[in-house]
């Protein structure tokens, strides 16, 4: 039921029309015109046809109205001077007119009244179905008055009441037709605006859903973009991980093989060292002997002090820096370094004369200028004129060398440059000149350390070095050092009066190192001590056990096979506990209490390689208790 009252009021719309049907402007405007178009030559075309069949009155009508169109074909046609409403209301007017003037006058082709049936289609296409049925009622009650007036002759009409009769039976049947042509034309036309208000309805969603689309492809887009950005970066941070795990490999590989090296190295120094002490003894009255031995000592303490440097390199450790005045000491650091130049390189230095004090390492600085004076003279093997410039100078805090470089702290620096006139280094290698194993140089003639290592130095100096170079016109080398504030000077301390000698005194010496411990025996023998010898720690408790009564002192090397030095003096303080015990190594002392070989509370270290004079002294030292 719901659905046939619901059909039977869409057919009753489509009889009668809906009053919210409206056609679009545009549409409708351009319907206006072509019926203004079509109407203005068909009433001319009748007016002239009428006039020459001596039809005036009818001629006349017709002319006049299509007079009265042309205005308004033009309003429509070039600018609008009136409204569309306006427009339907003298269009159906003129209609009414001519139409009825058909009933009345006679003329061309009357069968003119036939013609009558035209205005419900003129009607209902002009102003919809809704709007035309009152001016097809009009048109209709209009008509009926023009033959009512007839009957009554005021007015003379040139058709008998069967043609009209005929007429109105006519009227009736066009006026159903147009209705329902009408009708569906408006359906059409109504469901084509559904049409276009779902799809407008879509085009806005669509265009909802683009600028949605729009917005999340913009977002993920910068999501994506600010992601490819942190993967860069984490990129760029895992392969500097990359290259600070291969540096610290690396690192750890040249710790590993000098610590190996230094052992054995410090244990033939301390022998060379006790060897050199018995010749001098025996060489008092020979000074020009003496002054050799004295010689070698220092090249002994100078060859354990570039092991210390090795070692410091390669694991970083903190070097003991002593204040001292760099002025004088680079002048003869240069000096030293200045017997490997072949006289065919001149040398061009500028030093100044200020006194500098600095904190530093003598050792580490020494080898700094020796490495760089060494790589200048190599760059300039295969050059034409080679020239080495040296210069020493003072530079004052400055912002705008801060600038380039950062590293510079708020005070004073000292400067010095190496340049060379050589073949220069290229930017690919020059970003890896300070890496350890990295040479510039054949394969062959050059380890890739040097530069590695003064670059570690200057840092544990808590200055930088930089390098700057231009291929074809040579490469300079430059390390800055913080400058220290001018102290007084201390006075100089009153020499140390000669070690006592022993008092036969038996000493206890543990050293795996056979040549060592004998030279060690031979050395605290001559100084007035006795001495009783063991190889490992397991023989030292052995002799221990046997000699407590007579040892007064145990010195003891640390690392040994068998049983190690610390593991020999706790079971030597378990049998007694006011021994003393002297203890040595030829390790890196600081690494060789890491945990692992724990010493008893209160007992010190020698390193080797030590000087005779250190040796007595810490005898006499742990000796003075118990004497």
């Amino acid at each position: 039921m719901i659905a046939q009252k619901a059909t039977a009021k869409k057919h009753w719309k489509l009889l009668l029309g809906d009053k919210n049907f409206a056609m679009q402007a545009g549409y409708q405007e351009q319907l206006l015109k072509l019926i203004v178009l079509i109407a203005i030559p068909v009433l001319l075309g009748f007016a002239i046809f009428n006039a020459a069949f001596d039809f005036q009155s009818l001629a006349i009508i017709q002319f006049v109205l299509a007079v009265l169109l042309v205005p308004i074909m033009l309003s429509c046609c070039f600018r609008q001077i009136f409204s569309i409403h306006v427009l339907e209301t003298i269009i159906l007017c003129t209609g009414i007119v001519a139409f009825q003037s058909l009933i009345i006058f006679e003329g061309y082709a009357n069968g003119g009244i036939y013609w009558v049936s035209i205005f419900p289609f003129l009607a209902f296409f002009t102003v919809g179905l809704y709007k035309g049925w009152p001016w097809v009622l009009v048109y209709l009650i209009i008509g009926i008055g023009i033959v009512c007036l007839s009957k009554f002759d005021i007015i003379n009409i040139a058709y008998t009441l069967d043609e009209l009769s005929m007429f109105l039976t006519n009227f009736l049947f066009y006026t159903l037709i147009a209705a329902v042509f009408a009708g569906i034309r408006e359906k059409q036309q109504f469901e084509l605006n559904n049409i276009n208000k779902q799809l407008s309805q879509t085009q806005k969603h669509l265009a909802l859903a683009n600028k949605k689309l729009v917005q999340q492809v913009h977002e993920r887009t910068t999501e994506l973009s600010t992601e490819t950005q942190k993967h860069k970066a984490t990129h760029i941070a895992l392969e500097n991980k990359e290259k600070q795990f291969h540096q610290a490999q690396k690192m750890e590989s040249i710790g590993t093989l000098v610590g190996g090296i230094a052992h054995d190295f410090n244990n033939m120094l301390s022998g060379i060292n006790a060897n050199v002490f018995m010749i001098k003894q025996n060489c008092k009255d020979n000074p020009n002997i003496q002054k050799k031995l004295a010689a070698i000592e220092q090249l002994v303490f100078y060859a354990s002090d570039m092991i210390q440097q090795l070692l410091t390199f390669a694991r970083k450790d903190n070097v003991e820096l002593k204040r001292f005045n760099a002025t004088p000491f680079f002048a003869e650091a240069y000096k030293l370094a200045e017997l490997s130049i072949p006289e065919t390189i001149k040398v061009k230095e500028k030093f100044i004369s200020e006194p500098l004090y600095i904190n530093g390492s003598s050792t580490q600085l020494q080898q700094v200028v020796m490495n760089l004076i060494n790589n200048a003279r190599d760059a300039l093997l295969d050059t034409t004129n080679p020239i080495i410039q040296i210069q020493l100078e003072h530079l004052p805090f400055d912002k705008v060398l801060t600038s380039t470089h950062p590293e510079m702290k708020d005070t004073d620096y000292i400067r010095l440059s190496v340049r060379d006139n050589g073949s220069g280094i290229k930017d690919s290698k020059l970003k890896h000149i300070f890496e350890p194993f990295f040479t510039t140089k054949d394969t062959g003639q050059g380890t890739g350390l040097g530069l590695a290592m003064c670059y570690g130095a200057i840092q544990s100096h808590k200055g930088f070095m930089d390098v700057q170079s231009d291929v074809g016109k040579g490469t300079t080398f430059s390390i800055y050092l913080p400058v220290q504030q001018k102290q007084k000077q201390s006075p100089k301390s009153q020499e140390v009066s000669s070690p006592e000698q022993g008092h036969g005194e038996l000493i206890l010496i543990v050293d795996d190192d056979e040549a060592l411990r004998e030279s060690n025996a031979e050395v605290l023998e001559v100084l007035g001590y006795k001495t009783l010898q063991a190889s490992n720690g397991l023989e030292a408790v052995q002799a221990f056990e046997q000699y407590q009564a007579d040892i007064r002192l145990v010195f003891m090397d640390i690392m040994m096979p068998v049983m190690g030095g610390s593991e020999a003096g706790q079971h030597i303080h378990s049998i007694q506990a006011d021994i003393p015990i002297l203890f040595t190594t030829g390790y890196d002392k600081d690494k060789t209490l890491d945990g692992r070989h724990p010493l008893p509370k209160g007992e010190h270290i020698l390193a080797k390689p030590f000087s005779i004079e250190q040796l007595i002294e810490a005898i006499q030292q742990h000796l003075k208790p118990s004497v």
